[in-house]
């Protein structure tokens, strides 16, 4: 997956867009692994870029999902020419200790105008204004332990004008490693009878810990009276 970013500095100057590929990396390690994984990031503008790069963690999973200490990546800041492309690595150290479970971080890439006057890896160009774009790093320690679990809490059916109906799911994951939900709700009347289906969208990784609402896609014709909303989920592996 590659993603993009675009910077709009002050109107002297040209916008700034800087892509990175890939943007969302999943890998299943063991404990005490050591790897090393390329970004590539593209300054695919007419103006010269400075990009400062750290690393922060990702998700509410706890501190014991949070593994910005195990990253670290060379370089730690650079420059790209117009249209120019460079290799960001990313090294990943596993501690050998490491409990089975997710862990995650994410890998940004802040983007400024350079100028001449000012160094390289600094938030730099217009008025001090700043962007940055990440790649997402989902990790999975293997063990016996691993818990793919998710829980629907909520599914409702939402109007979206005069006779006409949508629905919205409460999604949880209760387990302790990420999971990517998919799945779909049928609209039925009162008879049982559907009347239509909604389809989840594809969605980023639902980390552990974390409650999301999905609106779901597409709406309905209804006539007046009651309806019911049923859902039907799978969050991977055997767990629906």
């Amino acid at each position: 997956m590659a993603a993009l970013v675009v910077l709009f500095a002050a109107p002297a100057r040209a916008d700034v867009t800087v892509a990175v590929s890939p943007s969302l990396l999943e890998f299943g390690v063991d404990a005490g692994a050591e790897f090393a994984q390329e970004i590539s990031v593209s300054n695919i503008e007419e103006d010269p870029a400075a990009i400062s790069v750290s690393v922060s963690p990702k998700g509410n999973g706890g501190a014991e999902s949070n593994t910005a200490d195990w990253f670290s990546t060379s370089p730690a800041d650079l420059r790209l020419a117009p249209g120019e492309t460079k290799i960001v690595t990313v090294y990943v150290r596993v501690p050998k200790d490491a409990a089975p479970g997710g862990r995650y971080a994410t890998v940004f890439f802040g983007t400024g105008v350079a100028s001449a006057e000012r160094s390289v890896g600094r938030f730099v160009g217009g008025k001090g204004v700043g962007a940055s774009i990440g790649s997402a790093f989902l990790l999975t320690v293997q063990g016996p332990d691993l818990k793919l679990k998710g829980q629907v809490d909520k599914v409702v059916p939402v109007s979206v004008g005069p006779g006409r109906l949508g629905a919205r799911v409460e999604l949880t994951n209760s387990g302790n490693v990420h999971l990517f939900p998919s799945g779909e709700v049928e609209l039925k009347d009162s008879e049982g009878a559907v009347v239509g289906i909604f389809a989840l969208p594809e969605t980023t990784a639902l980390l552990p810990g974390e409650t999301r609402s999905f609106y779901l896609e597409g709406t309905h014709d209804v006539a007046d009276g009651d309806y019911r909303a049923q859902g039907k989920f799978d969050f991977g592996w055997d767990a629906q």
